[in-house]
Formats: structure tokens, C-alpha cells, sequence
């Protein structure tokens, strides 16, 4: 048997959690609220010290440097957070545990990872996961890879065609980099501002708010896109503001009409899919614990996991 910690790094928390064979199996979860990175880390490690396991898988809010090359491989870069800029995440657990293989990417990505793993999909190799939330994030899995580049993919800041209403009413966006970017025109705070609703009141907007199809056609522009450039098996898409059903049934149905018949094969209309089966921290713990069972499966075959490996037991590894 063997044991995996998986740590999400996070705006808000921090959790830590160890798990036995299966990401899902887990034993025992640590939670510890985000201050500063010398309390927040050094709390995460003196747990994770006093138990026993064989790989770490961190996924952390970004963006962050994946590139393995870098002299900043492992940090927290440019975050806007507080405190938490140029922060040397995967260089404090190493030094914490020089001998543990440690797996670093995005948190958006574990959980395509995830999918693609764990999801209960089929039998599929690539996924798309978005998050829409306060921002949008999405994650990439292909041939069961994250995908990686001069950094990790940052679909939510993408630009498409804007909504009718939002050009009836000059609604220009609110991502402070971009303006009209996905995450501009969908994210909490755009609702709240275009509603006049505080951000924490958004789910009392009720279901035949006009927002909604404004929402949905910019998502499912942003599903469309990553369908045609990725060609994923299966798009996910979980967050607090997807949470809603009949958002999802828009997105589902603008994503067909604008695919318009273009690739059959896969049914296309069956490709977006919603995540409503874990609240977010549990998916989140999945996806890391996910993350350092295979890395772990990558030391014990140097360095050469391939996803057939990585969806075996332990005895049944090639």
C-alpha cells in the first residue's frame, strides 16, 4: 500500500490531506487559513511532517512558473494577492522532504488531470475543466498531460464576440488586466455589477434573469474555442457560478448552435459536461492526491508514467 499528500494552495485556505492507493481514499484532511507564506507553508509542513507517505502533489492559484528549467520553477509569480507574490512554494517542500517526489501545477489543471483519471468519463485521455467563479480558470489535460508552456494555459483571459446586451448597454467588463476577457464578462463580479446585486447575494438572482443568457454566451464561446483548438474528450465545468442548473442547460445549448454540426464524431452536444457531484475543497483534495499518485507512479518507472500506469493499482502497474 502506499500513501500520498496532496496540498491545495489556496487564496482563502490551505488544505493538506493524505490519502492510501486511491485518491479517493482518504484518511486524513488539514485545513489552515492563508496569512502569510512563512505561517501558511510552515503550518502545511509540520503536519504533513508527522505522517507518513511516498509523493506530494500541489496545486496551487496562479499564475505560477511550471517550467522545470526556471530559476523560479515551483513559485507563486505575479498573484495580485497580497503578500504572496514571488513566493518559492515547491522549493519549501523540497526542503522539507528532499527525498519525496513532489508534483506542482495549477489548480485548474489537477483537477483536469482528475477528470481524465478519475472522473468517471470512459475510457478518455484528454479534458478541459473550467472554473467560474470570482475568476475563471481552465485546465488542460491532453494524452494524459497538463499542458504546459512558457506557462500554464489562461483560457478565462481570452476575448470573444460580446453578448448583444452587453453592446446594447456598454458593458465593457471588469478584469482589471483585459476588461472584456472571459473572466471580465462572467465572473461574480460582473454579475454583481451588471445586476446591481452584491457579489455575496448573486444566487438570489433568480433563474429568468436575462444575465443568465449573457453569461451562457460567453462560456459556451469559451467551451467552443477550447473544443476546437484542444479537442478534448470531455469539458467539465465546476465554480460557484456554474453551479446553477439553468446556466448550464444555456451553455449547453449555445455550445451546440455555435458548433453547428462542425464535428460529429463524438456527439459534440455531449461533450460539456457539469461537475455537481463533490463540493469544491473535496474535488480539489482528489485532484492534488490525484497529482501525487502519479508522480509517484513516475519515480517507480523513472520518470515515464503513462496514463494506462497512472489508472492501475498498485500490482498492475507496467
Amino acid at each position: 500500500m502506499h500513501r500520498y499528500a496532496g496540498v491545495e494552495v489556496g487564496g482563502t485556505t490551505w488544505v493538506a490531506a493524505i490519502a492510501e492507493d486511491h485518491p479517493e481514499n482518504i484518511l486524513e484532511k488539514f485545513e489552515v487559513d492563508t496569512t502569510t507564506p512563512d505561517e501558511t507553508i510552515g503550518a502545511v509542513v509540520d503536519w504533513l511532517k508527522e505522517r507518513k507517505f511516498d509523493s506530494i502533489g500541489i496545486a496551487s492559484f496562479g499564475p505560477v512558473d511550471l517550467n522545470k528549467k526556471s530559476p523560479t520553477y515551483g513559485y507563486i509569480t505575479s498573484t495580485p494577492k497580497p503578500k504572496w507574490g514571488n513566493t518559492d512554494v515547491v522549493g519549501a517542500f523540497k526542503r522539507a522532504f528532499p527525498d519525496v517526489p513532489i508534483g506542482f501545477d495549477t489548480d485548474v489543471n489537477a483537477p483536469a488531470l482528475y477528470e481524465v483519471a478519475y472522473g468517471g468519463h470512459g475510457d478518455i485521455s484528454s479534458a478541459v475543466y473550467i472554473t467560474v467563479g470570482t475568476g475563471v480558470g481552465v485546465g488542460v489535460c491532453t494524452n494524459g498531460n497538463a499542458i504546459h508552456g512558457f506557462m500554464h494555459p489562461e483560457g478565462g483571459h481570452i476575448v470573444v464576440p460580446p453578448a448583444p446586451q452587453d453592446v446594447k448597454n456598454g458593458f465593457k467588463g471588469v478584469c482589471p488586466f483585459h476588461g472584456d476577457c472571459i473572466e471580465g464578462m462572467v465572473a461574480a463580479g460582473s454579475i454583481a455589477e451588471r445586476t446591481g446585486v452584491d457579489r455575496r447575494d448573486l444566487a438570489n438572482i433568480t433563474d429568468d434573469d436575462p444575465v443568465w443568457d449573457t453569461i451562457a454566451h460567453y462560456l459556451a464561446n469559451l467551451c467552443v474555442n477550447v473544443t476546437f483548438i484542444t479537442s478534448p474528450d470531455v469539458i467539465v465545468i465546476g465554480g460557484g457560478i456554474a453551479r446553477r442548473q439553468k446556466l448550464f442547460e444555456l451553455i449547453r445549448e449555445k455550445f451546440v448552435a455555435r458548433v453547428n454540426k462542425y464535428g460529429q464524431q463524438p456527439p459534440i452536444e455531449k461533450c460539456v459536461k457539469k461537475k455537481m457531484d463533490y463540493l469544491p475543497h473535496r474535488l480539489m483534495c482528489f485532484s492534488v492526491l490525484c497529482h501525487s499518485h502519479d508522480m509517484y507512479r513516475s519515480s517507480v518507472i523513472f520518470g515515464n508514467c503513462c496514463m494506462e500506469c497512472f489508472t492501475k493499482t498498485p500490482d498492475t502497474i507496467c
